[in-house]
């Protein structure tokens, strides 16, 4: 591990961000505790980081003496809450997934449930709240009626012509709905990402993916690889867990084609967000990086793009970029010129689910869309503006 945390807590936190530690990470931990942390601030961003269940499998594990003990009853009933509701999220997701099979719509699990067992091997260390299922577009529709008739409801309910429109439109990719009894969110997507899709639901035989433990369909780890390194690039890597997800992964490397995935990444334009990604969870957390990921993460571009993503990695009071802060992060990351203006095209000109369901308009008025969020934004952003001049306010989102 190169880069360290000047933060002792957050050293701890990093000594702890493995399903299992190696000799490197026990030393790293017994002298974060040696140097004394302050134990509030270790729960909170274990909590931020999405990393509680892992601190509890390893603090837990120490010396009689070396934690405090409230400190381990307050894991552990937190580690176990998690897991509890891991099992049951992942049961549900089963039972939905079979719902949908049996009404003839394909469907896909990632993320969740199936990351869980791909990358962990267990479903009681990583924490997660939803569900994501792709599905084809033209099926979208005919997935969230069975989701309803089996007791789901629309977080974001659209009038039937707006969500045809919500559904073709470049700029959206999923639907949410909640389940009134767990309380969690299933996100019926149709893209893994509005700007860098890795699926390919035109395939047929994309559908035919391998069986992860459990017996559910999920991405090949390449597919998968790609999709957390794209998402954890778009949010500036502000939570480490995203970042375990990766060196988890890449701790399987005899598992993924390197070609495959590389090849893929240049076909949808996201090689530095994939290179930012790996670059972190081996300079962070020691991951393992084949050659061709090497070489990828070693990029300039990439070393650049990743090294100036460090401070807010590492800050005291971790946060999440805002959405000026974001736009710009995730146009740095952007290889091709057409891309970038394709994405800022889509961000400031195509309605979000805010227009959609601020103004529900009938469809021969569809076209005033675009002109009611560059509106929106223009008096969101100008109002920010003013206001940061005469208080000094950091711009957010």
């Amino acid at each position: 591990m190169i880069v360290r945390a000047q933060i002792p807590e957050l050293r701890l936190v990093l000594a702890c961000a493995h399903a299992h530690l190696e000799p490197g990470d026990r030393a790293a931990l017994q002298a974060a505790l040696d140097a004394g942390v302050d134990w509030a601030r270790v729960l909170h961003l274990a909590s931020w980081h999405g990393m509680r269940p892992l601190l509890h499998r390893h603090l837990g594990a120490m010396e009689a003496g070396r934690v405090p003990r409230p400190v381990l009853v307050e894991l552990w009933a937190e580690a176990e809450t998690i897991a509890g509701r891991n099992r049951a999220l992942h049961a549900e997701l089963a039972r939905i997934c079979s719902t949908l099979e049996g009404g003839g719509i394909r469907s896909l699990p990632y993320k969740g449930p199936t990351l869980a067992l791909a990358a962990y091997g267990d479903l009681a260390l990583r924490e997660f709240g939803d569900l994501d299922i792709l599905v084809a577009r033209n099926d979208v529709l005919a997935a969230r009626d069975a989701l309803c008739a089996a007791g789901y409801v629309e977080e974001y309910p659209l009038r039937p012509q707006v969500l045809e429109a919500f559904i073709a439109s470049d700029a959206q990719y999923h639907l949410v709905l909640r389940s009134p009894v767990l309380g969690h969110l299933v996100e019926l997507h149709w893209k893994t990402d509005p700007d860098f899709p890795v699926e390919r639901l035109d395939d047929p035989a994309w559908w035919h993916a391998t069986l992860r433990p459990g017996a559910l369909r999920g991405l090949t780890d390449e597919e998968l690889l790609l999709v957390l390194c794209i998402h954890g690039s778009k949010h500036g890597w502000s939570s480490l867990g995203w970042l375990v997800d990766v060196a988890e992964l890449l701790a399987l490397e005899s598992r993924i084609d390197w070609e495959r995935l590389c090849d893929r990444a240049r076909a949808i334009g996201c090689s530095r967000r994939v290179g930012v990604g790996l670059w972190l969870a081996a300079e962070l957390l020691g991951a393992p990086l084949a050659p061709a990921a090497r070489a990828l993460a070693e990029r300039a571009d990439v070393r650049r793009l990743a090294v100036a993503l460090l401070p807010a990695i590492l800050a005291a009071e971790p946060d999440s970029p805002g959405a000026l802060q974001g736009l710009r992060l995730g146009l740095a990351m952007v290889e091709r010129p057409e891309k970038r203006i394709g994405i800022v095209f889509r961000t400031v000109c195509l309605p979000s689910l805010v227009e959609w369901t601020r103004w529900p308009l009938p469809r021969p008025l569809f076209f005033m869309y675009p002109v009611l969020r560059l509106g929106r934004l223009a008096g969101k952003y100008s109002r920010r503006g003013i206001d940061s001049l005469f208080t000094g306010r950091r711009l957010h989102s």
